[in-house]
């Protein structure tokens, strides 16, 4: 009798391509493409948010001795600002499709106001996000956005330090919730 594995596993092989949705190979092109992790997000970053140039930015700004952080497990990452830096605060949110929306919060130096930016993968680079397009109230620079290092809310906060809201991310946005008591 002949030895038919070869015919058998061309077949296997042949069936389980060809069972592929065209779309799939190519999501699988994008996705091997795209950030990994927050410190890969950070990396990508426009250069309106720096005054350091690329290879400071991942070695001076990003110091733990400055009290810098990156934590990749949790998806957040604190780059303290000094004089002439400000400090940023970058965090990533994953979605239901496995992509993810990358939030950055950036505290100009001189006690200028914050500003709260977003952004994703797609098209093979870092694009900008409409802030109405996830948030579900307008951004107000007066307030203080804290930007969890742990878990998947921002808190809003007054000047006066009561906390007025947490913007907890659903998945595809953020929601508008109560400060948990």
């Amino acid at each position: 009798m002949p030895n038919r594995l070869p015919s058998i596993l061309f077949l296997v092989l042949s069936i389980g391509t060809t069972a592929l949705p065209v779309g799939g190979a190519a999501q699988a092109q994008v996705a091997a493409d795209a950030p990994k992790n927050v410190l890969e997000f950070y990396k990508l970053l426009p250069d309106k948010y720096f005054e350091a140039d690329r290879e400071q930015r991942t070695t001076t700004l990003l110091d733990p001795k400055q009290g810098s952080i990156v934590d990749i497990p949790n998806g957040y990452l604190y780059a303290q600002g000094d004089g002439a830096q400000g400090s940023l605060w970058v965090c990533v949110f994953k979605r239901p499709d496995r992509s993810y929306l990358m939030a950055v919060k950036f505290q100009p130096p001189e006690d200028e106001r914050p500003t709260l930016d977003f952004y994703e993968w797609r098209d093979g680079g870092l694009q900008p996000v409409e802030r109405k397009r996830v948030l579900p109230v307008a951004f107000d620079g007066r307030l203080t956005y804290q930007m969890p290092r742990q878990g998947r809310t921002i808190k809003v906060v007054a000047r006066d330090g009561k906390r007025l809201y947490d913007l907890t991310w659903v998945g595809v946005r953020f929601e508008k919730r109560q400060p948990e008591k």
